[in-house]
């Protein structure tokens, strides 16, 4: 059987044949299948190597794809049957049974499969070994991200079986590499390993859209070898397990490179766990690109054109306001303005900004930094975090000495945002002067354009929503009782069967006026401040929230999940 499939692959694929014995050397030594050899080294696509096992099985090719869902199987017939026969049951898009496969000329395999299966009848399909553990880890445990670890995982098992002095070490490193080359192709902000005490698997998992997804597990065995490949890449130390350690690193995948911050944190029962944030590398965004309402951009536009003042964007961690800051910085990035920025870390870079990165453990702390910019001749100064009164006081007396500043705060919402200030130990008086808007935040996940589900709404729902939003801003939308819709997620496989891609922002922009200045100076509730802002004209993240639910950005799920009011 193999040299059919080597004949065909030199035949159609015209795959040299010296590569393909280095892969069957290389498939030997390391105890796994030829094809999966040829896969994982590229030295022939998978495409390729399916249509030679489809020719030589006399079947058909069966590709892991997250489109295809669990077959039907008789009332008693158990999954597990099939997957200690390395055979899984799926429906394909017409809705036949096909029963996938390494090995479909198994006789004893067919017959027992058919048996149980009855009358189905079912379609006999050839797989990878690796794409049929995809199919039983998605079928049937839930996993639905790709595992594509799979070959290194039976790699790293065989040479630690086997005892080969240094050998595991080689394959745990491919192990790792490949962790974080499938975090980075599924566009994850963070991978976390999670070791448990009772031998149970390691679980990696990946934050996709700011929600945590199973990827995949890895056997017990493995898991202080790998935990330790992290932390050597990290700089960190192997021996101590007792205290957390933190630590960076630097990881190249084709053509480009990405920065990881490493927190290994010891938990229960004398194991660690261990959290990898990808810190994105990348350029600002448009102010338009962000997604506020016009009225909103227009707010924005006229807080960034002052020529000082203090502008806050509020919201809790995770949630762009560090995108939202250097979009406005990029709006107005221009030659006759210098412009200093105090971050920790810098994520985005942009040409004409003077970035200064904070190091305290060298002394170079926010104050320390903020002090210094300020006899360095700046129009513009954006801090990175309001943290500590001391930062607060110098922020605030720079925004009323003829500086624009912006900076982030941890607050809920815009109102509270003035609230926390004060909490900080900033003078009222000095506060109201120097502040000329908030805007909080949230990112709520998109739905997935190619499979999200419209539906129209019902009267009731119809009434219920605009007393919701707000009657005279619902009417404003334009949005009749006839052509009100809403969406849902459904799940395919673009967006990894959660119904959702991507994430876009919810904002409540406060644009500072006479009055809520003088309710500033007297310390209103934050009641008082919401309401004679609403009075003013503001969305409330929840309005801009079912704003964008009934223009298809969202659903009302992701609304309630991410907004508290």
């Amino acid at each position: 059987m193999d040299y059919e499939i080597f004949a065909d692959l030199v035949e159609h694929a015209g795959v040299p044949i010296a590569q393909i014995r280095a892969a069957a050397e290389e498939a030997r030594a390391e105890g796994t299948a030829i094809t999966e050899v040829l896969v994982a080294r590229g030295i022939a696509s998978k495409a390729a190597v399916g249509a030679a096992l489809g020719r030589a099985h006399g079947c058909r090719f069966v590709a892991f794809d997250l489109a295809f869902a669990a077959a039907d199987l008789p009332e008693g017939a158990s999954t597990a049957f099939l997957e200690r026969r390395g055979c899984v049951a799926i429906r394909d898009h017409d809705g036949r049974t096909l029963v996938v496969t390494d090995d479909p000329r198994d006789r004893a395999r067919r017959e027992a499969v058919d048996a149980l299966l009855g009358d189905r009848e079912p379609q006999w399909c050839v797989a990878l070994a690796s794409d049929v553990a995809r199919f039983v880890a998605y079928i049937h445990h839930g996993s639905y991200a790709d595992t594509a670890i799979d070959p290194f995982l039976e790699q790293a098992l065989a040479r630690a079986d086997s005892g080969a002095p240094g050998g595991e070490d080689r394959t745990v490193s491919r192990l790792a590499d490949q962790i974080l080359r499938s975090a980075l192709d599924h566009g994850a902000s963070d991978i976390h390993l999670e070791p448990y005490t009772d031998r149970r698997p390691l679980h990696i998992r990946f934050r996709v859209d700011g929600s945590c997804l199973v990827f995949d597990t890895v056997p017990h065995e493995l898991e202080q070898r790998l935990i330790a490949r992290f932390k050597i890449m990290a700089g960190l130390d192997v021996a101590e397990r007792r205290l957390p350690q933190d630590g960076k690193m630097r990881f190249r995948a084709d053509d480009r490179e990405v920065e990881l911050r490493v927190a290994v944190v010891p938990t229960r029962g004398g194991v660690e766990d261990v959290v990898l944030r990808i810190l994105p590398s990348m350029r600002p965004l448009p102010l338009a690109d962000l997604g506020f309402s016009t009225t909103d951009a227009a707010r924005v536009e006229r807080m960034t054109d002052l020529p000082y003042g203090m502008i806050l964007v509020a919201g809790p961690s995770g949630s762009g306001t560090t995108t939202t800051l250097h979009a406005a910085l990029s709006r107005i990035n221009r030659a006759d303005l210098k412009i200093w920025t105090i971050e920790d870390p810098v994520e985005i870079t942009q040409f004409g900004l003077r970035q200064v990165q904070v190091a305290n453990k060298a002394g170079l702390t926010f104050p320390t930094a903020l002090r210094s910019l300020l006899r360095a001749d700046p129009d513009v100064i954006m801090i990175g975090e309001m943290r500590d009164t001391e930062t607060v006081a110098i922020g605030v007396q720079a925004s009323l000495t003829g500086h624009l500043v912006l900076s982030t705060l941890h607050a809920n919402t815009a109102p509270e945002t003035i609230v926390r200030m004060l909490d900080l130990g900033v003078e009222p008086y000095a506060f109201a002067d120097a502040l000329v808007g908030v805007v909080a935040q949230r990112l709520a996940r998109k739905l997935c354009e190619k499979c999200k589900e419209g539906f129209t709404l019902s009267e009731d729902d119809y009434d219920h929503l605009r007393e919701e939003y707000g009657v005279e801003a619902f009417e404003a939308l334009g949005v009749g009782r006839e052509d009100a819709r809403l969406y849902r997620a459904r799940g395919c496989e673009a967006c990894l069967r959660t119904g959702y891609r991507g994430r876009s922002g919810l904002y409540e922009v406060m644009e500072m006026n006479d009055d809520l200045r003088r309710m500033v100076q007297q310390k209103r509730p934050v009641s008082d401040v919401r309401e004679q802002a609403r009075r003013e004209g503001m969305t409330t993240l929840k309005q801009d929230g079912i704003r964008k639910a009934l223009l298809g950005v969202t659903d009302l799920a992701e609304v309630r999940r991410t907004c508290i009011r």
